[in-house]
C-alpha cells in the first residue's frame, strides 16, 4: 500500500509537467501569432496612411503641407512609390487579414489606382475637369477611414480571449447601426 502512495505524488507531478509544457507553448506560440500578427496590420495601416497623406499634400495648398518630396522629385512620382509601398504591404500582409478587411483595402487600392491614372500632373484637376482634392475626399477618404477602424478592431480583438473573428463581426455590426 505504500508503493501506491508514493507512486501517485510522481504521477501527479509528471501530468502537471506535461500540462504546464504543452499549455505553455500553445499561451506562446499564439502570443507570438498575434505580435506577428499586430506588426504586419500595422505596416498596412501605416504604409497606407503615408500613402495618403502624401496624396493630401499633392492635391491640398502647397503652404499648408510644404514639401514633403525628395529633391528632384515631382509629387506624381513620389505618390506613385508610397502607393507601391501601400501595395508591397498590403499583398505582403494580407494573409492576417480577415477576408472583409481585405476587401475593404482592395477597395482603397483601386479607388487610389484610379486617382493616381486621372489626375493632372499639378495634383489640381481630374481627367473628367473636378477638383482632385474633391474627389479624393469623396472617393478614398471614406473607404480610407473604413479601413482604419476595421483594422483597429482586429488589433484590438486580438487581445481578447474571444476569438477575434467573433469581435470583428460585432464590430462590423455596430458601426453598420452607427452609420
Amino acid at each position: 500500500m505504500s508503493e501506491d502512495l508514493n507512486f501517485v505524488p510522481f504521477v501527479v507531478a509528471l501530468l502537471g509537467a506535461g500540462v504546464g509544457i504543452v499549455g505553455g507553448y500553445f499561451v506562446g506560440v499564439a502570443q507570438s501569432r498575434n505580435e506577428r500578427r499586430d506588426n504586419a496590420l500595422a505596416e498596412i495601416s501605416k504604409e497606407m496612411m503615408l500613402f495618403y497623406r502624401s496624396v493630401v499634400a499633392w492635391t491640398g495648398p502647397k503652404q499648408t503641407y510644404g514639401p514633403l518630396t525628395a529633391p528632384n522629385t515631382s509629387w506624381r512620382d513620389y505618390c506613385r512609390r508610397q502607393y507601391e509601398a501601400f501595395l508591397n504591404a498590403f499583398y505582403g500582409n494580407g494573409i492576417w487579414l480577415s477576408e472583409d478587411t481585405s476587401e475593404m483595402i482592395q477597395e482603397v487600392a483601386e479607388a487610389s489606382r484610379v486617382f493616381l491614372n486621372g489626375v493632372d500632373p499639378h495634383g489640381r484637376l481630374m481627367s473628367d475637369g473636378t477638383s482632385a482634392s474633391d474627389w479624393r475626399a469623396k472617393n478614398v477618404l471614406p473607404k480610407v477611414n473604413k479601413v482604419q477602424d476595421a483594422l483597429q478592431a482586429e488589433i484590438t480583438a486580438s487581445r481578447s480571449i474571444i476569438p477575434y473573428r467573433i469581435v470583428i463581426k460585432k464590430n462590423a455590426l455596430d458601426t453598420e447601426n452607427r452609420g
